[in-house]
């Protein structure tokens, strides 16, 4: 995890997506969430210890990026309206419960309790959509975005790495 300006985190060790998040005066913003089950529950406890969290944003549909929205039950899940589209074509790309819950018994077995919990849902989808480009993606195409989410302005800073940077204004 790394501080990545005066109230914003990213974590840079996980394969897949960089999960972050951003510290507001109202709680904390999510920035996609980390894929692996155990890990989504680590964060989120955390988190809820220290402030609420407010919103979980989806920068793109990728498994990577949604598949830990699960975790987060009853956070609103914000998006761009071709999000909603193909969410469950992505979530669902790499096998059903029952197959992931097959495939984490080898590669992260702390993980397989929380696959199909009745604790939480089998997604978290999209509910609140911002004002952005027609793509699925947040990050295609320019160096800058902006994604407007009242009442607060929300910059997505994709660097050459690949690494998403936030900050919230």
């Amino acid at each position: 995890m790394r501080r990545v300006g005066p109230h914003s985190f990213t974590e840079v060790y996980f394969a897949g997506c960089n999960p972050s998040f951003v510290e507001t005066s109202d709680g904390y913003v999510m920035i996609d969430s980390p894929q692996q089950p155990i890990d989504a529950v680590r964060w989120r406890e955390r988190m809820e210890d220290k402030a609420p969290i407010r919103y979980l944003i989806n920068t793109e549909p990728h498994g990577d990026h949604i598949s830990g929205n699960a975790y987060f039950p009853n956070i609103k899940v914000v998006g761009q309206v071709k999000l909603q589209e193909c969410f469950e074509r992505y979530l669902y790309a790499f096998g059903s419960l029952d197959e992931k819950r097959e495939r984490f018994k080898e590669t992260d077995p702390d993980s397989v309790f929380l696959v199909g919990h009745p604790d939480y849902p089998a997604a978290n989808p999209p509910t609140r959509f911002g004002a952005a480009p027609a793509s699925p993606y947040c990050t295609a195409g320019s160096l800058f975005r902006q994604i407007m989410f009242p009442p607060m302005r929300l910059l997505l800073t994709s660097m050459p790495s690949g690494s998403l940077v936030t900050s919230l204004e």
